[in-house]
């Protein structure tokens, strides 16, 4: 049976500024339960008086936990991937967007501990300047990639940038340059493969465009069909795009569209049918006031993401070091499960 792509509802929608969005996700046993659990455990075990039944409710008891803490582990999504990002569910990666690895030390100073995209990469240099400030980073699968899969340095792979796009074509005679229609989804999932059977331990990221959060764009061309997404998000094992509400709509009142963000994550669960990891990037120049970003970071939040990262771009104040104003965008990243 064909999927069918729906179209949002642009009005009277339920991710506006004074919606009360929830989410139900359930992450790990709650303490209170696991302790509650240990009282009982306790209580019974030094009532009985037999030693069959005290082993026997120990064993039980010991397993519970255990099964508890590797359910917590497995829900990081990480712990999949034996070179992947840390499977610590503690661990919350903040990363910059095509930063220079030579500015890799004071984004660390910032808390940055993630790097998505190498400009020229990697090679020997990018990866040595990442090294030496305890970074790693997703990046391109090139030759000098393949030749050092061992360096825990690189922690995931990535596809080409919003392949969904329509794609710039250059003309070999008069080199112009115009616009052609988006990259074919069956090659994406076909690079996908190729990127996977050369190294399955990293997990493998492709960001889309816009158009999963915001229907109104027409940058993908005439040649863009929505149900090439189903297709697309079996490209990647970590899948995320970008819609930026405030630097990008030419509308008079762009803080009213920031339910993009969240709807956009609800429609990537909806096309993984939530056994993806889903990372969503958010745009935080100059002009968009803390508050906004703070109500798009809460949207994705509480839409079911767990994990996040910034990723940083040309222009912009996001993260301040303790020596320097960093310019960034911000690319909001969250593991996701939908229950």
């Amino acid at each position: 049976m064909r999927q069918q792509i729906r179209p949002f509802q642009t009005s009277n929608n339920t991710h506006g500024q004074n919606a009360r969005v929830t989410s139900s996700i359930c992450v790990h046993p709650c303490p209170s339960v696991a302790n509650n659990l240990l009282r009982v455990f306790l209580r019974v075990f030094a009532s009985s008086r037999s030693p069959l039944f005290r082993l026997v409710s120990a064993v039980t008891f010991a397993s519970f936990m255990l099964a508890s803490t590797a359910f917590a582990a497995a829900q990081t999504g990480f712990s999949q991937w034996k070179r992947g990002p840390s499977a610590d569910p503690s661990y919350f990666p903040i990363a910059v967007w095509l930063q220079s690895p030579s500015q890799a030390a004071r984004y660390e100073a910032a808390g940055v501990n993630l790097y998505v995209g190498l400009y020229r990469g990697p090679n020997e240099k990018d990866l040595a300047e990442l090294k030496n400030a305890g970074m790693q980073a997703f990046c391109s699968q090139n030759r000098y990639a393949l030749a050092h899969l061992d360096d825990p340095t690189i922690v995931g792979w990535m596809q080409p940038d919003e392949p969904d796009n329509a794609q710039e074509v250059r003309d070999p005679a008069t080199g112009k340059r115009t616009y052609g229609p988006p990259v074919k989804p069956e090659k994406v999932v076909a690079d996908y493969q190729r990127i996977h059977n050369a190294d399955p331990t990293r997990p493998v990221l492709l960001n889309l465009g816009q158009w999963v959060g915001n229907r109104e764009w027409r940058g993908r061309g005439s040649a863009g069909r929505p149900e090439d997404y189903l297709t697309y998000v079996k490209g990647a094992d970590i899948v995320s795009f970008d819609v930026y509400p405030i630097a990008s709509l030419e509308k008079p009142n762009n803080a009213d569209y920031l339910w993009e963000v969240p709807k956009g994550v609800d429609q990537l669960q909806e096309w993984t049918g939530g056994k993806k990891i889903t990372w969503n990037a958010l745009n935080a120049r100059t002009f968009t006031t803390p508050i906004i970003r703070r109500r798009r970071t809460r949207c994705g939040r509480r839409h079911g993401c767990r994990s996040s990262t910034a990723a940083a771009g040309s222009s912009g104040s996001c993260i301040n070091s303790s020596r320097s104003s960093m310019s960034m965008r911000c690319w909001m990243t969250r593991r996701c499960w939908r229950r």
